[in-house]
């Protein structure tokens, strides 16, 4: 079938392409989250990278989320270069249930669901590597796994949370960096290769786990199509100072915090 794209807004939908031919290698793809719409830079890195994978591999893709309504919408966009798309919804913890202590990152991404669908996928099917989007996700790959895991950091999550405990005399701020560092460090451990998105946070990765290869992949910047803006008109005059203009997802707290 030859590859189409369609755009929604400017934004270019996957290729459809041709999947599950016979011993292509096998990719089970974890994510927080459906690459599409592809609203967000975090979202856009997965889309494209999914839709360059699907020319060489078969992706499986489990979407563990937060947001799993909206997913479930639109998951038939990703079954385009997908061999096939599983959402579940994350499910929360209340304050005294087991396993709240665990730092909040994978207390947002619990799914019992999930963690018992990806056993039954590794244990009952062929996979060649397991990729994971977030060491969060650690949590639904079982110990002795049967494939590589490649784990991919889009932050360093304890050094997220290391800045807010620095800003606030809180001590839960203080145990959620001590947890978080250990939990991200014992998922590095774990990981047969590393990515992060930053050369920083390369360093910081490799000096903690000297044993693991760890590879920066960084967002692209040409993969957005050309914009055309018509009938501009300039509404606010320059200032006159250096103007920094800073388009982001607000929802994302290193952005709010830039």
């Amino acid at each position: 079938m030859p590859e189409r794209s369609r755009h929604i807004g400017g934004i270019s939908a996957p290729a459809i392409r041709k999947t599950s031919s016979g011993d292509r290698p096998r990719v089970l793809y974890l994510s927080c989250h459906l690459p599409w719409p592809a609203i967000s830079g975090g979202r856009r890195r997965e889309l494209e990278l999914i839709n360059r994978l699907a020319a060489r591999f078969d992706v499986h893709l489990l979407v563990v989320s937060k947001t799993a309504a909206q997913d479930l919408s639109n998951a038939r966009v990703l079954r385009r270069c997908c061999s096939q798309v599983e959402v579940f919804a994350a499910s929360s913890l209340s304050p005294d249930a087991p396993g709240f202590e665990r730092p909040p990152q994978v207390r947002r991404h619990r799914c019992p669901v999930a963690t018992a669908r990806a056993n039954e996928i590794l244990a009952g099917e062929r996979v060649d590597l397991i990729h994971v989007e977030g060491f969060y996700l650690m949590q639904h790959v079982p110990a002795g796994a049967p494939a590589p895991v490649l784990l991919v950091e889009q932050n360093i999550e304890y050094e997220l949370e290391r800045q807010r405990a620095e800003r606030t005399s809180d001590p839960d701020a203080r145990a959620q960096f001590s947890s978080t560092r250990a939990e991200e460090r014992r998922c590095w451990s774990r990981a047969a290769r590393l990515a992060a998105v930053t050369p920083e946070d390369r360093a910081t990765m490799q000096a903690t786990v000297a044993h693991t290869r760890v590879r920066v992949v960084p967002d692209g910047a040409d993969h957005i199509p050309n914009l055309h803006v018509i009938g501009f008109e300039r509404d606010v005059e320059h200032p006159g100072a250096p103007l920094l203009v800073l388009l982001a997802n607000y929802a994302y707290p290193p952005n709010v915090d830039a």
